[in-house]
């Protein structure tokens, strides 16, 4: 990377992006971000997707313009693992119906089974949320460190 960059120095910054986008060094780079952007995604949807978030905002276009971009980022990672030849097409549609399917399936198991003792329980809503925040923190400290032996 530092000998593209000297080596462009002195000329046009587009034949460096160029150079980049036509080796594939560009979709490499963006390959191994994806992970903080998937994190940052999936921070940014616990904080604003919350039903108590969107009654303080009053407004339903947080989470269109959330919904919009998590479809925008996850079609370019989807082409990107594809590209980067880490995944085969198959396999992407494969991933993307059953996480479909996992998710509706959590979503109407939650409202039919759960919601309503959840509603009614002020120690149930205290536990699920030290459970959430529990899971959640040892998660993001399991990814951060396999990060940093991965990307050595």
């Amino acid at each position: 990377m530092t000998v593209l960059v000297k080596r462009f120095a002195s000329n046009d910054l587009s034949e460096l992006w160029n150079e980049l986008v036509s080796r594939g060094r560009i979709e490499a780079i963006f390959n191994r971000l994806r992970k903080w952007v998937v994190s940052a995604l999936f921070a940014s949807i616990i904080i604003l997707l919350r039903h108590d978030v969107m009654e303080w905002l009053g407004t339903n276009e947080v989470s269109l313009f959330l919904s919009m971009l998590i479809l925008a980022l996850g079609s370019y990672f989807i082409r990107l693992r594809v590209s980067q030849k880490l995944h085969t097409s198959n396999q992407v549609v494969v991933g993307g119906l059953m996480g479909s399917v996992f998710c509706i399936f959590r979503y109407k198991t939650w409202n039919l089974l759960l919601l309503e003792a959840y509603e009614s329980s002020l120690l149930l809503q205290l536990y699920v949320f030290l459970v959430a925040s529990a899971y959640t923190l040892a998660f993001a400290a399991y990814v951060v460190l396999n990060w940093f032996r991965h990307d050595r």
